[in-house]
Order: C-alpha cells, then structure tokens, then sequence
C-alpha cells in the first residue's frame, strides 16, 4: 500500500491534479494536487488489497483554499495568531459497529534547498510553537465557536506534524518532489530517514503506526478538534454556477465534487461516485466567506465487510 500510494502522490506533485492550469509550486497548490489528484487513483490501488482481508475502503478528499486560524498565547506574551494546520488526516477502522480513530494534523512547508528544512520565518516559528508546546488555543473563525482547547498531554502525543516538500532533491529534471512527515520534536531541519506522505497514509490506515488517538464523539480535547474540523469541513457548500446553477450542494456530496472527491470500494449498490470535476477555479465561486471555514482533508474509513 505505502509503495501505491508513494507513486500516486509523486505523480500528483510532478504534474499536478487534472485539470489544474499550470504544475503546483507552492504549499497550497501541492496539497490541492494531493488530495484532488490523488484520492481517487489511492482508492483504486488500495481496493484489490483491502479486498483480500474482506474489508471495505472509502477515502475522501477535499481541498479548501483556506486553513483554519487559531489564537494562544505563549507565557509571558502576547497572543499569537497562526494556521492550525494545511491538512487534516483521519483514518477511522470500523469493526463490529466499534470504530477506531487516529489523526493528525498536517503543516505543509517547502524544504528551504535539498534535504534541508527551515522553520525560523514568524508564521513558521509560530506554528512550531504551538506543535511543540500546544497551549491552550481557540480558533478565529467564529464557525468553530468559542471553546478553548489543550492539546499537550503528558504521554507526548503529537497531534501535530510537518509535511516538508522537497523540490530541490532531483537528481534528473523529471525527478518528482518528495513530501516526507516529520515530528515537531525534535525541531526538523534535514530530511533523514522519515516516511514519505504516502507511506505516513499506509501506515496509519495500517493500523494507527502514526496519528494520535481520538474517539469519535469523545470528549477529550484532541477527538473534540477531530469532530469539530470534520463537521465544519463536510458541512460547508461550495457553488459551480456553469453547471449547479444557484445550487449549493453540501462537501460531503460526492455526486459532483468541486471541491470533494472520493474513492469508494463499497458495493456496487451503495457506492457513491466520485466527480471528475476538479479546480483550476474558472467558474468556482467561494459562497462561504472570503476565509471559508473548513480544512482540506484526506479521509480513511476502512471497515470489515459484513455481508447482510
């Protein structure tokens, strides 16, 4: 599975998502080309796998063009403003009617030359910060509420993660890039030996090897954030006037995905199609606000086949 899903994102970074005008260069391009370009083909090289072991795959992606903004404030200082993340992963494994969650949150960040990782820009060192130490925190947007939330445990769980894209490691110009995830501890700054995003996928949809614990409905901090981003994320509406007209279909409709694609090994009778609809945004217009809530997002759901 890692090796499937290492080449699908390779590609995806290289060349883009289809559809895409130009080859993505930045953050926000890149990790639209992943979860736009890449769920799909993911889902179909994971699905014969699964199979065997009689379980079930649906892996949904959805780009937003905005990350959610948090507020804390480090002792003895002011309050600090910063992204919470570019990219929320969730793998939820479903057995028996009991499901099993990991997650984790995902900050992406150009490698500053080959193999080399630099975090010491002022939204950067903020965003270390808050991974590191995870004071309390609420979020700007008011779709998110008030509530404040305390990530820090004492078993060191880290709920947060940095994806670094190196452009710079090619050893030939049809060479991808390399998205590899790292800990916030210790601080990164070289590429080692850390997973590539598509094995860090894998391994979580493998069994929890990466991601922190949350429980769907729970009420500790980190399964609250968990809910709460996948809530607002899959109830915001996006609008392609050439072809829904005034419609507004929700995110998580995948009939037509504008923003939201999905792979579904599920029967034939209760499978739900994923669009070929994909940016660049000629005719997208952003209804929400002009920082619409939500956060782009790669979804697993894996689950035992329980034939009625």
């Amino acid at each position: 599975m890692s090796l499937a899903a290492n080449a699908v994102i390779e590609d995806v970074l290289l060349h883009g998502s289809q559809g895409m005008r130009t080859v993505p260069r930045t953050e926000v391009g890149l990790v639209a080309a992943v979860v736009l370009g890449g769920v799909n083909r993911i889902a179909a090289d994971w699905a014969p796998i699964l199979s065997k072991s009689k379980m079930l795959l649906n892996l949904t992606g959805v780009f937003c063009h905005a990350a959610p903004l948090v507020g804390f404030r480090p002792t003895g200082r002011n309050v600090q403003t910063c992204e919470l993340a570019d990219l929320l992963i969730v793998v939820d494994f479903t057995d028996s009617g009991k499901t099993k969650r990991f997650a984790t949150l995902v900050q992406a960040k150009m490698a500053s030359k080959a193999r080399r990782v630099s975090l010491k820009g002022s939204s950067s060192t903020r965003q270390l910060e808050l991974y590191q130490a995870w004071p309390q925190f609420s979020f700007a947007d008011p779709v998110y509420g008030t509530d404040q939330y305390l990530l820090a445990t004492t078993a060191g769980a880290q709920s947060g993660t940095f994806g670094v894209i190196d452009r710079h490691f090619k050893k030939t110009q049809a060479a991808p890039p390399i998205w590899t995830q790292h800990q916030a501890r210790p601080t990164p700054s070289k590429v080692a030996n850390e997973p590539m995003l598509g094995t860090f996928i894998a391994e979580m949809a493998g069994g929890g090897a990466h991601g922190r614990r949350a429980w769907p409905g729970g009420q500790d901090d980190w399964s609250r954030v968990v809910d709460l981003l996948l809530s607002v994320t899959y109830k915001k509406v996006f609008r392609h006037s050439p072809t829904l007209g005034p419609a507004s279909p929700l995110r998580g409709n995948t009939a037509l995905a504008c923003f939201l694609v999905a792979g579904d090994t599920a029967p034939a009778s209760g499978r739900r199609r994923g669009g070929d609809w994909q940016p660049p945004f000629d005719g997208f217009e952003y209804v929400d606000s002009p920082t619409p809530g939500g956060i782009s997002l790669v979804h697993v759901q894996i689950g035992r086949f329980e034939p009625s």
